[in-house]
């Protein structure tokens, strides 16, 4: 019986890249640089304010209180809210809770700003109020939010 000579690199294993890429960490998201999308939008309109809701591809939700100026411009109050705080939110609006509240701090271009955000009920409303706004829901405007929010949280968890 004869032994096969052993032929070069019959003992090198290629390890060839697979196809498939790991979901990024949600932590990552902000480290990409595709532009920022608007995934889930949703304003609600009062006779002289608004609230807007806005989560994107970031995974970051903002709320927006606006009020107009004397100028027929709107000014506006952005704050921007993580998971535990929406689902504190969540609960005023299921009525488990009469109210929350929380603080702000943001480093912008003018400084060190802090932010107070009151949310509470009271009769079949539930107002959500900043110090210079504030923005009263109905029910059909406290249930859509209500959904909103939970659709919210679960993308801002997501490891796409």
């Amino acid at each position: 019986m004869s032994l096969a000579k052993p032929r070069p690199f019959d003992d090198v294993v290629v390890n060839v890249p697979s196809q498939e890429k790991s979901a990024p960490r949600p932590e990552d998201r902000t480290l990409r640089s595709e532009p920022v999308r608007t995934l889930l939008q949703r304003a609600f309109f009062g006779q002289e304010n608004v609230l807007k809701v806005l989560v994107n591809s970031r995974g970051e939700c903002y709320f927006q209180w606006g009020w107009p100026t004397a100028a027929e411009r709107w000014d506006w109050k952005k704050v921007k809210f993580n998971d535990m705080e929406l689902g504190e939110i969540l609960l005023v609006l299921q009525g488990q809770k009469e109210r929350a509240s929380f603080f702000h701090t943001f480093d912008g271009a003018e400084g060190k700003s802090t932010t107070q955000v009151w949310v509470s009920r009271s009769g079949g409303y539930c107002t959500f109020k900043v110090k210079e706004c504030s923005k009263s829901l109905t029910a059909a405007e406290q249930k859509v939010l209500e959904v909103l929010l939970q659709h919210a949280i679960v993308m801002m968890n997501l490891s796409l």
